[in-house]
This record gives structure tokens, sequence and C-alpha cells, in this order.
């Protein structure tokens, strides 16, 4: 009568002992049993699985480009990934170069929705296992409920569709233009919009700082907490020219960053500002004389 075999998921420095020439070979008796040997094998076996278990490496390296209707998403070459199928087989996948993605890889089909979050992923199909696949779907890598908790896989997985990157639509639903390396995003330059969703603020004259709460929620996703800005602060005056500009993370008092230019014109400035949760940042100006107008774009994020 047979019975399960249970395994730990453990490699052990003890090494078992088996027959010598001549000996009686048994499963459970004898001078070397058969079975602490089997037994050791699959430990390893399962101690191995658990070693790979969302193992991916690959160059992160993805670029962003096309329309609502024939999306362009180009992946970098995956050297490794350990994926598991809906049968929860487990298998190794490689690509030996760049994969553009396209309508047909958008989970559901059809074309892109306007002023959405995409996220990329590499999957393991239990009807055709041989090579990876990939989905664009709209269901992040977050835990359930915790939006702004990142996971390595599409919510609700734990083995398959391995989380590769993101990217953002416009109002019309076409890709916002991006690149990004080692989880680094930055938008194409030339594409950035004059106005939303990549412009920001553009402050009104203020004598005296007023902090400012700004959503980035557009351009940045939910579960990242920094974003890249491309700032202009135009100040002028007769007297005293000049004027600062202060950003914080929304939601803190005790620190900001600030800068100062003592000359009349616009002063142009880049950096990176602390978000919240909610993806938001508070701005202020303080003018030297007359007025401060501060203009801020973003140019990207980082996971």
């Amino acid at each position: 009568m047979s019975t399960s075999i249970t395994t730990t998921p453990e490699y052990t420095a003890s090494e078992p002992s088996r027959p010598q020439d001549g000996d009686d070979a048994f499963l459970d008796g004898g001078v070397a049993p058969l079975w602490p040997i089997l037994q050791l094998a699959l430990n390893r076996s399962h101690f191995a699985r658990g070693g790979v278990w969302g193992a991916l490496r690959w160059n992160a390296k993805m670029a962003v480009s096309g329309t609502a209707a024939a999306p362009v998403v180009v992946v970098g070459p995956i050297d490794s990934a350990a994926l598991a199928d809906g049968n929860n087989v487990w298998r190794p996948y490689f690509t030996s170069g760049e994969t553009t993605l396209g309508a047909s890889h958008v989970e559901g089909g059809g074309s892109l929705s306007a002023s959405t979050f995409y996220y990329v992923y590499a999957w393991s199909d239990s009807a055709a296992p041989a090579n990876v696949k990939f989905q664009i779907s709209t269901s992040p890598p977050t835990i359930n409920g915790a939006p702004t908790v990142r996971t390595g896989y599409k919510r609700g997985e734990t083995k398959n569709f391995r989380y590769l990157g993101c990217f953002p639509t416009d109002g019309s639903g076409n890709p916002i233009p991006l690149r990004m390396v080692n989880g680094i995003y930055r938008y194409d330059f030339d594409s950035l919009s004059v106005s939303a969703p990549h412009r920001l603020l553009n402050a009104a004259d203020s004598a005296s700082p007023t902090w400012t709460a700004v959503s980035a929620a557009a351009v940045v996703p939910p579960h990242c907490r920094n974003a890249r800005l491309h700032c202009v602060l135009a100040a002028a005056g007769s007297t005293t020219p000049g004027g600062s500009a202060f950003l914080r993370q929304t939601g803190t008092t005790a620190n900001n960053r600030s800068w100062t230019f003592y000359a009349v014109g616009s002063h142009t400035f880049e950096t990176e500002t602390e978000l919240n949760t909610s993806q938001q940042f508070d701005f202020s100006t303080n003018p030297l004389d007359t007025t401060a107008k501060l203009s801020a774009w973003v140019l990207g994020f980082q996971e």
C-alpha cells in the first residue's frame, strides 16, 4: 500500500551511506537502506525549488511608445525566470533578445484605456509551456487592499505572472512614451505635455509661503513614493529681485527642500521629491520682492 512522501526544504551537510557491491539493497532495511538516500535527494530538490522561487535575471530595460490601439512595449532579454503555470509545474524560461509586445498581449484584448496605469508581466501558460509569454494588464503587482505595497507578481499570484515594469496612458489611451532601466523611469522629454498630466503646477503669486498639495498620481504609480521634477521658478522684482521655492512630502512638516535665486528672471532646476501614499507633494514659493511663480513637470519616477 502506497503512502505520500513528506519532504523538508533543506540541504543538510550529512551524506548517507549506500550499499557496497555485493550487498543486498533494501528500501527500509539492511546495512545501508535506500530510503534515507531518496529522502535526502527529495529534501534537496524541495530546497532547490525554494531557492529559485521568484528568481528573475534580465537586463531590466523596457521602452514604451505607440498608440491606444497599437501599443509598443519593448522588453529586454530575460536570462532566466522561474515560473509555475496554472498546474503548479515549474519551468525555467529565457529569451534570446528583446521582445516587442503589442495589442495581442493586452489582457482582455482591445485598445488601452485612457488615463490608466498598465503593468507588464512574464508568465507561464500551461496550454503552451514551451516559451515564456507576456501580458499587459491593469492589475497591479501589489497586495490586495494595500496598493502601495509592491510584490514581484501580479495581484493574486505568487508563482506566475512575474512583474517587469509599468507605464501610464494619456487622456486618449495612448501610452506615454518612457524608458525604464533598473526600476528608474524617465519620460521622453520631447513628449512631455505642456499641460496635464505632466505639468503639475503653475503657482499663483504668493507674498507669504502657503503650502499647497499637488498630486502626481497620473504619472506616478501607486506603489512609488518619489518623483523626478523639472522646475522653473519665475522671479520678478526691482529692489530685491529673486525668490525661493520649497518642496516637501505631503503630510510632513519638519523638513523641506528649498531653492533661492537672487536675480530676476526664470530659473530652472531638477530635483527629486518624496511623495506620500497618494503620490502627493507640497510646494510653496516666497518672493523676495514682488512675485515668484513655480512651474513643475514630472520627468519620471523610481520603483
